[in-house]
């Protein structure tokens, strides 16, 4: 039992962990980028945020997004091994 639990670890921080640390990156370091992409996608649904609201502050934004994400990316990553060691 104890290989299984090792698999859903490296699983967990493989599947979901680091994606969310990757992205969180991008957001972090490109925040211009992400926020186009954003425009991007609302844009399809006929709604431009940046229209919505001119005065937002996306770099900020983009960048308290990317902290998060890279943060749960560690967390998702670190808890499982941290709490194998106990």
């Amino acid at each position: 039992m104890d290989s299984f639990e090792h698999f859903i670890t490296w699983f967990l921080c493989l599947a979901i962990g680091v994606p969310f640390g990757l992205v969180g990156c991008f957001h972090f370091v490109f925040p211009e980028t992400a926020w186009g992409m954003y425009r991007w996608w609302h844009g399809l649904f006929g709604s431009d945020p940046q229209s919505i609201a001119p005065e937002y502050r996306y770099a900020l934004a983009m960048r308290i997004v990317g902290l998060t994400l890279i943060f749960g990316g560690l967390s998702i990553c670190g808890i499982p091994m941290i709490l194998d060691f106990f």
